[in-house]
């Protein structure tokens, strides 16, 4: 239990108000109307729930609406779990992007030619080295005759997850000559 000496209160009109410090660096306290318990989940239910409050996130709601009018003891916590338990929010603040995963960063090569990178760009953008297509059996193949053939097996070789490099043709090629294929996370190359 806190030492009640540290605490305001005043009464006023028969209500009983707190004193909060409102800036330590000047000592401004501020009177907010100390809410009994038994009104708590009403007045969170009409500045939250209401169809004119607007559902407003756990910051906005504390902040802006209730921490400079009302206290009472544990008050962000307490807001913390109506919010979180507002069926409304879950059902409609869904967020449609995943957390992306753990990365496993891709270890430096000790030398040249032991881990390279393929990927396809647009037809648009100029290249050193045209194909006439992104087919599974080009790839292989352009892969065999123009690097390994000329540089040797690499240790790694880093792609995307385009189907024209994560097949059956590509995983037969890597467990035959002795690769790793690593493949980027989906819209996380880097």
């Amino acid at each position: 239990m806190q030492d009640p000496t540290k605490h305001s209160y005043v009464v006023t009109d028969g209500l009983l108000y707190k004193l909060v410090l409102m800036n330590v660096a000047s000592n401004n306290k501020k009177k907010v109307i100390y809410l009994p318990s038994a009104i708590i989940n009403s007045l969170l239910h009409s500045y939250h729930n209401d169809s004119l409050s607007g559902h407003f996130g756990i910051q906005r709601t504390y902040l802006k609406k209730l921490k400079n009018k009302f206290w009472w003891p544990n008050m962000k916590q307490s807001i913390i779990q109506h919010i979180q338990s507002c069926l409304s929010c879950q059902q409609h603040n869904i967020s449609h992007t995943k957390k992306p995963g753990q990365f496993n960063p891709i270890p430096t090569p000790d030398g040249p030619f032991q881990l390279i990178g393929i990927d396809y760009c647009d037809p648009f953008k100029p290249t050193s080295h045209a194909l006439p297509d992104c087919s599974v059996q080009t790839t292989a193949q352009t892969l065999f005759n123009n690097y390994i053939c000329q540089y040797d097996v690499p240790l790694a070789i880093l792609s995307d997850q385009g189907t024209h490099f994560k097949n059956q043709l590509m995983e037969f090629i890597a467990k035959l000559i002795g690769y790793n294929h690593i493949f980027s996370s989906v819209y996380h190359s880097q």
